[in-house]
């Protein structure tokens, strides 16, 4: 009788240490990924000189201090937006799901548009709950998206309004304009919805049939979860534009609260609409910002500066800590 070459248990502990090893591999592309992009994206040394040189006007830390504090709270809400979609089909605890939102941010920051996000949160769950992670993650980035359109849209009007010499009857029109006509098409999908029994056009394909069987786990939903997700998605908005802004003042750039406020909601709405490659979000941020607000007169160094830290209070650091879960991560 031939010998066999391993024993089940034996097989098993090869397999782990071959994913545990791969775990480490993607970590450490992770890491240099990212140091990359700090190191030929940005002026370090530069950056570093304005911070230090901000830091010592009187009473300027504060707004670093405050931007620092709210980083917490940022990801806090983001973390409960995505178990407000998740408690009803995968329990999961605080902290499993805070390892799986700091894996997807370190994944995101190495892809296009930060679409590897889904698959990071994945990365540290248990393998059979994949297709959920992924299907709740785009949910939660569309109520996202809503923030974004609900807040930026109008404050893009106002922007190009006031710059145009619009009145303000039809600053007002525009900018309700998107946001009406995004609840209508709503209205009218899921009455058709309704109406139809579900959409039947694909019951013969394949992959539709894949994408319905996997949109039962999102049945479960109810109105008030999305309507909380949707709240929480909101706050969240401010409390980044919030952290922005208490960066800008930081570096001494003298805005407003509400004209501060309105140009970085444009900035993140016009930033949310373009493809972007990984490592380019904080240089195409640095150059809306100086379109916004090139007109201000202010020094284009200071809103660079103000952008980058952004960059690496709200995503850096916690990308560093999500690279660790993943290579420290044991799910099978």
């Amino acid at each position: 009788m031939r010998r066999a070459l391993a024993k089940p248990g034996e097989w098993y502990r090869l397999l782990l240490g071959w994913r545990t090893a791969l775990r480490r591999l993607l970590g450490a592309l992770v890491l240099g990924t990212l140091f990359w992009q700090i190191y030929t994206q940005s002026d370090l040394a530069g950056w570093w000189t304005r911070l230090r040189a901000a830091w010592s006007v009187e009473g300027h830390y504060w707004w670093l201090i405050a931007a620092l504090l709210l980083m917490p709270l940022n990801w806090f809400l983001e973390i409960a937006k995505w178990r407000q979609l998740l408690k009803h089909s995968w329990v999961v605890s605080w902290g499993a799901t805070t390892r799986a939102v700091l894996a997807g941010i370190s994944v995101s920051l190495t892809t296009p548009n930060r679409i590897g996000e889904y698959g990071g949160r994945a990365l540290v769950a248990p393998a059979d709950q994949a297709v959920n992670i992924v299907l709740t993650s785009l949910l939660g980035s569309i109520c996202q998206w809503v923030a974004f359109v609900g807040c930026g849209w109008p404050a893009l009007m106002y922007w190009v309004g006031q710059r145009s010499g619009w009145s303000g009857s039809t600053i007002l029109l525009l900018a309700l304009l998107i946001p009406t006509g995004l609840i209508g098409i709503l209205l009218v999908v899921r009455l058709m919805w309704i109406r139809s029994g579900g959409i039947k056009w694909g019951k013969y394909q394949t992959w539709w049939r894949w994408l319905r069987y996997h949109l039962q786990r999102l049945r479960h939903l109810r109105y008030q979860q999305v309507l909380i997700a949707l709240g929480l998605a909101l706050v969240r908005f401010w409390v980044y534009s919030l952290q922005f802004l208490f960066l800008l003042w930081f570096f001494n750039f003298p805005l407003g609260f509400w004209q501060g406020l309105s140009g970085i909601f444009s900035i993140y709405l016009i930033q949310a609409g373009i493809p972007l490659p990984p490592g380019m979000g904080v240089i195409t941020r640095s150059e809306v910002a100086l379109f916004v607000w090139g007109s201000e007169g202010m020094d284009p160094l200071v809103i660079v500066s103000a952008t980058f830290s952004v960059f690496m209070v709200n995503l850096l650091l916690p990308a560093l800590l999500g690279t660790w879960f993943i290579v420290r991560n044991n799910k099978k």
